[in-house]
């Protein structure tokens, strides 16, 4: 009887490879300029700073967690986290997201790690402002569960105050419901 590959195990053999290649590229090409010679610096632009390791970050990309740097940090909305009107449960889609973010944060110790849910603006804002809150716990849960150290977390809703999209549609509310996960410098 053959074994069956969950499609989770699929997705972190893909990203483990994927991670391992851009390392050997990136010391190759360490190697490379090396043996070139000192630069000439007076044409080489600064690396951007980035506070969490490159390699965990493309890993993350390609499987379709993008991360945005900001003042703050790196910023990941998880936008498969799209709650249901009136809800603060993870979907199925939703836990493959918290999965790979786990795991991203596991890798960047010492950093602190900003949770905040987001509604649309249907009902009002004292009521939206205590689900936001929800479901950024429900976030902040599932990593726990996942290993991340709840001291390293800091639990926010922000209510219906920062739309990443139109409240006048239905697409546009849906967006709205999520939930945005910053790993702090």
């Amino acid at each position: 009887m053959k074994k069956i590959i969950s499609f989770n195990y699929l997705k972190i053999f893909m990203v483990i490879t994927v991670l391992a290649f851009l390392n050997a590229c990136d010391a190759i090409k360490s190697s490379t300029l090396m043996a070139a010679g000192t630069p000439d610096k007076s044409n080489m632009v600064p690396p951007q700073r980035s506070d969490v390791s490159s390699m965990s970050t493309r890993g993350l990309t390609m499987l379709g967690l993008q991360g945005v740097q900001t003042e703050r940090g790196m910023m990941y909305s998880l936008d498969s986290v799209l709650f249901d009107f009136n809800k603060s449960v993870l979907n199925a889609e939703a836990q493959s997201a918290v999965d790979q973010l786990a795991s991203l944060i596991q890798q960047n110790t010492g950093k602190y790690i900003a949770v905040e849910g987001h509604t649309d603006n249907v009902g009002g804002k004292s009521y939206n402002q205590q689900l936001s809150e929800r479901r950024a716990e429900s976030v902040a849960q599932a990593l726990m569960s996942r290993g991340v150290d709840s001291n390293r977390l800091q639990i926010k809703g922000l209510g219906e105050g920062r739309p990443a999209a139109s409240n006048k549609t239905a697409n546009g509310r849906q967006k709205n419901r999520r939930v945005e996960v910053t790993i702090l410098n």
